[in-house]
Formats: structure tokens, sequence, C-alpha cells
């Protein structure tokens, strides 16, 4: 089905600065392989959040890979059932065994609480999600891992530009990840990239995304090819400088949406100021209330999305409405409203005209 309001659009560059910036890579004849345009992002990008060590990678799932391979994570690590395939999907590709921890109550974030539960002396690391760009309580994973000696390694595909406390979101953990698809605020098409604590992990990250090459007739470690090319490369460096209107564009529609949708029948997750507004996720009342939504905006030809469903626990034997009820809950609850960029305020208008006439049909 086509859709007139889709959930997401990407951030996309002037076309002749990227024509221009194409035909300056083509004329080089370095398209991928740490190229100049490689180098100009990666640095770009790095200042851009605040950041000393930033590596770019063909995909943030790759980018997962390597940084949980780039802090010995192994065996066991803990993980949250409610993210988006790949949060699990890496660790059985590195073969290691995810250990599921449910969620808050009023977040959709890792209760911290419930990781001394699931912990045993063969958990390696802790993968948290900041989910929809909402963060952990990063003091208190801080304090966790720092006390039972394990790495923390933050799946932050949703998080470009997000601080807590004053600081890049990615200055805490041993390494974040951070999406730059098609679907995220800022997008190189397909790419990701990589922000480790430390000048030693990034370097051994460095090494990783190249096959493990060190240098020349040298391999040092265990690698992939994880590289962004420069065509991509183009693409993100060229959307940053759009980058902060589009976070811009998204506050004011997020607040849009706070001031006229009923609150009394729904609850608005992420209302935080520094909230980069990648997702607008609320919460309903009931399963019904949230899907005679979603089927009602489906009908008007407008996406929203039941992210993230299924629980990924659900791939394994866990009856999840037991073991991770706040999760469970979740999943049956929430869903995304459009939000991007270039969604004007009349057709937030009507998304929200949709949203409230169906709550009220509950009353």
């Amino acid at each position: 089905m086509s859709f007139r309001i889709k959930i997401t659009e990407p951030l996309l560059p002037d076309t002749s600065k990227l024509l221009s910036l194409m035909g300056d890579i083509l004329k080089s004849g370095n398209i991928t392989n740490n190229g100049s345009v490689h180098q100009q992002f990666e640095k770009a990008l790095a200042v851009s959040q605040n950041s000393a060590h930033c590596s770019l990678v063909c995909n943030a799932t790759v980018g997962l890979m390597i940084a949980l391979r780039a802090v010995d994570a192994k065996d066991k690590v803990i993980t949250t059932p409610f993210s988006f395939a790949a949060t699990s999907g890496v660790l059985e590709f590195l073969d290691v065994e995810p250990v599921f921890c449910d969620i808050s109550e009023n977040s959709p974030n890792i209760d911290t609480n419930e990781v001394s539960k699931v912990f045993a002396k063969d958990v390696s690391a802790v993968l948290p999600v900041h989910c929809y760009g909402i963060a952990c309580d990063v003091t208190a994973f801080e304090e966790l891992c720092n006390a039972e000696r394990i790495k923390l390694v933050y799946d932050a595909a949703h998080c470009i530009s997000r601080t807590v406390n004053s600081k890049s979101i990615f200055d805490y953990g041993d390494a974040s990840v951070v999406s730059l698809h098609a679907t995220k605020i800022l997008t190189s098409v397909e790419g990701g990239a990589i922000f480790a604590k430390n000048t030693e992990t990034n370097e051994r990250i460095r090494k990783m995304r190249n096959f493990g090459i060190s240098g020349v007739d040298r391999i040092s470690d265990l690698g992939i090819n994880g590289k962004m090319s420069e065509f991509h490369a183009a693409v993100g460096l060229l959307n940053l400088e759009g980058l902060e209107a589009a976070l811009n564009k998204r506050k004011l529609i997020a607040k849009h949406y706070y001031k006229h949708l009923n609150s009394k029948a729904l609850r608005v997750i992420n209302e935080h100021s520094s909230n980069n507004f990648g997702y607008f996720p609320v919460r309903f009342s009931t399963q019904k209330n949230r899907d005679d939504v979603y089927n009602s905006l489906y009908s008007n030809g407008i996406l929203s999305r039941k992210y993230f469903s299924p629980l990924l626990s659900s791939r394994y034997n866990y009856d999840s409405k037991i073991m991770f009820p706040n999760a469970y809950s979740f999943v049956n609850t929430v869903l995304c409203l459009p939000i991007h960029a270039n969604l004007s305020i009349c057709e937030v208008d009507e998304i929200i005209d949709i949203v409230n006439s169906n709550l009220n049909d509950h009353f």
C-alpha cells in the first residue's frame, strides 16, 4: 500500500552539492577504503557529537558486532527483549547467548534493578538500548558494570545528537553504536558509527572494520569488512549541514503533538527537552485502543508503527508475559506516530484528529 503520510522520511542533501561531490569522488578514483570524504565525514561527525573517538562503519548492525568483539564480549550478554531484531541478532552471530532482562514499568529501557536477577558468572557484558533515543540510567549502568567488572556497550542506534547531563550520550559506556540508516534523523543511506571510550578501543575497532589489518602485510586481529564507502560518506557529510534544522523541526512537531493529543487517554513517552525526537511513541490504556488507532490511521493512508513488535524473546522459549511483564505490556500498547522534518503541521493535525477521535470512542 502507498501511504500519503509516512512514519519517517530521510533527510536528503542538496542535489547539486551531492552530484558535485560524487563527481570529485569519481575523479579521484578512490571510492572506498578510508578515502578523503570518509575521513572528512568521520571527523565532522565526531565534532558534531563532541566525541574524540568516532569510527564510521557500513551499518550499525556490523557496528554492534565490531564493538562487542572489540571489548571481548563472550559467553553471555544481558540485553533487552524490547528492541529491533539486530540487538539480539548480533549476539547470536557472535555465538554469544542473549540474556534478556525486563524493562522498567514506565520506560522502554532496561530496568537496572532487574539486571541483578539475571546476572551470572559467565556474563561478560551488558548491551542496553537507549530506546527511541530515551537515555538509559547511564549512572546506574556504569556503577553496575564497574562493580561486576564487565563491559558496557550501548545500542545507541536512535541517539544522534542526544545529550545526558550536558554531555554527549556517547561519552558513556565502553562503546556506543549509532545508526545512520535511511530511517534515522541523520542518514548516509546505509551506515553507522561506533563511539569508543578510549584510544585503545578505538584503534582496535578501526582495525577490525578493515579485516583486522594493521599495516602492510600485517593482520593483527580478527576483522570483518565494516567499511563505509565514499558515496555513503558523501551523503552523510552533506546531510550534517541540515541536521540542526531537522532536529528543530522535529522538536516543533513534537510540541504540537504534546499540546493537542488527548493526554487523558494516552501517555506520551519522550517529553524530555534533550530528546532528539527520532521517534514519537505514545502508549494507550489497552491493546484494543492502540490497534483501533493504528487501523484508522492505516485506512486513511497514514503509516504508524508498533515499534518494537514482536519482543525479541519471542524467538526463544520464554513466556514473555510472565518473565518480562513490563516489556509485554509495552509492546502491546505502544504506537509510534509519524515524525520527520518533511511533515507539515496540517498533516500533524490530521493525525491528531484521527487519534483523538478514536480515543473519544472509548470513553
